[in-house]
């Protein structure tokens, strides 16, 4: 009997040892976080200012000097992600202006966009709000910006 007992005990721990990782956990959200309804952007932290569509300073007040300032994402299921503005450089398009869809991964809390043509820290994530930072883009663009979008 105490044979079993013993022989049980160490297929136990043999279980434990084999099922615990040293993996560190990462907070990197999943395509399947992101796709659904499309994320609206609500507004742009930059420079020291907050920039919204209603109240100075506004995007298209920022637009005059910036492109890419208010910027909507339609994530899909094929990891391929479209952005949709109004605000395209220094044109208002009045909600025209939609990209063709660009490939998209997320990896260490960082959206990178067609291989690198843009980056985003990922600042914050809920259900409902993204907060996205600008690390990587063109020089017209608000590099260091935080999106706050909302679904």
């Amino acid at each position: 009997m105490m044979k079993k007992v013993m022989y049980f005990m160490t297929l136990m721990f043999a279980m434990v040892i084999m099922n615990t990782s040293c993996e560190k956990p990462t907070n990197d959200l999943i395509p399947t976080d992101l796709t659904g309804n499309k994320w609206i952007c609500t507004s742009l932290d930059y420079a020291g200012s907050t920039y919204t569509e209603t109240t100075a300073p506004t995007f298209a007040a920022l637009n005059l000097t910036k492109d890419f300032v208010c910027v909507d994402f339609k994530f899909d299921a094929d990891l391929t992600v479209t952005f949709y503005s109004k605000y395209t450089g220094t044109v208002n398009n009045n909600d025209n202006w939609v990209s063709t869809p660009f490939s998209y991964s997320i990896s260490d809390g960082v959206l990178n966009i067609s291989n690198g043509y843009l980056k985003f820290e990922i600042v914050s994530h809920t259900v409902t709000t993204l907060k996205l930072k600008l690390k990587e883009g063109n020089a017209d663009m608000p590099v260091e910006g935080t999106y706050t979008l909302t679904r």
